[in-house]
């Protein structure tokens, strides 16, 4: 189920990529709701000082997806480090 707190990020968020709330909390992964989901997430970790598994239990993910969603910079980082072990680069 998910949170009041989702809804109202999900409401706030959604109309900025011409999405409804519904949409912004169901389960298809196109570019525009992930987007959407990732400001949503953050929001809910700057404004309400959530932690991960607080964030995925109002938004009905797992908390391993919204770290995913919120730190890209440090999932690059963990990709470069793993390619020049592998010499690709």
């Amino acid at each position: 189920m998910k949170s009041q707190v989702a809804w109202e990020l999900a409401e706030e968020f959604g109309p900025q990529f011409g999405l409804s709330a519904d949409d912004v909390l169901d389960r298809r992964r196109t570019p525009s709701r992930v987007k959407a989901r990732t400001l949503c997430f953050q929001a809910a970790r700057e404004r309400y000082q959530m932690s991960y598994p607080e964030i995925g239990e109002a938004f009905g993910k797992h908390h391993t997806t919204v770290m995913h969603l919120i730190n890209p910079e440090r999932r690059a980082a963990k990709n470069t480090t793993r390619k020049v072990r592998h010499g690709e680069l």
